[in-house]
């Protein structure tokens, strides 16, 4: 019980390339061959307690990303698309969450964990013409309760899991095992 509590901070950086390409695709079809560049970083912090049987988590994770689309990877029928993403700014995100951990037995945990995620600052601009229209994405949430039996390098669990965003929820039960290298 009389442990301190470990913390953590980090930085990230993402690179990534999508490329898609539609089968036909010429010059001149209306078939594009899409391609974007994406980059992302940011900043986490995270503490951890144990407290004997029960171990308590806790993180964020404040990150920006954006994208860029090369117009010449689209052809000229679809230069504007390209025009409206790259004019897209970048977005702020905030990702926070929490998990606790009972130590059933020594093989057996109950776990519940919560995360939440919200807009902090949006890429897109408004438009004069639509005053009304929110161009922030929707913060989302997810609830999950699970238990994990671990039997040497395997590890066995299931659960059930609520997310929300927006008016979508979604609800899944779930089962998964895992090999620790």
């Amino acid at each position: 019980m009389g442990k301190s509590i470990a913390q953590g901070v980090g930085a990230i950086i993402g690179l990534g390339l999508v490329l898609a390409a539609c089968s036909g695709a010429t010059e001149t079809s209306s078939e594009p061959t899409f391609g974007s560049l994406d980059v992302g970083g940011g900043g986490w912090a995270s503490v951890f307690k144990d407290l004997g049987r029960t171990r308590v988590v806790g993180g964020a994770l404040l990150q920006g990303s954006g994208s860029h689309v090369p117009a010449s990877w689209l052809g000229s029928n679809f230069g504007y698309l390209a025009d409206a993403i790259n004019a897209r700014g970048l977005d702020l995100d905030l990702s926070w969450g929490g998990s606790v951990g009972y130590d059933l037995t020594n093989r057996t945990v109950l776990i519940g964990k919560y995360l939440e995620s919200d807009n902090v600052k949006s890429g897109l601009e408004s438009d004069p013409t639509l005053p009304d229209l929110d161009l922030g994405k929707p913060a989302s949430r997810t609830v999950i309760g699970s238990i994990a039996y671990r039997t040497g390098a395997l590890r066995f669990s299931g659960g059930y899991r609520f997310a929300s965003t927006g008016s979508i929820s979604a609800h899944a039960l779930f089962f998964r095992a895992n090999v620790d290298w």
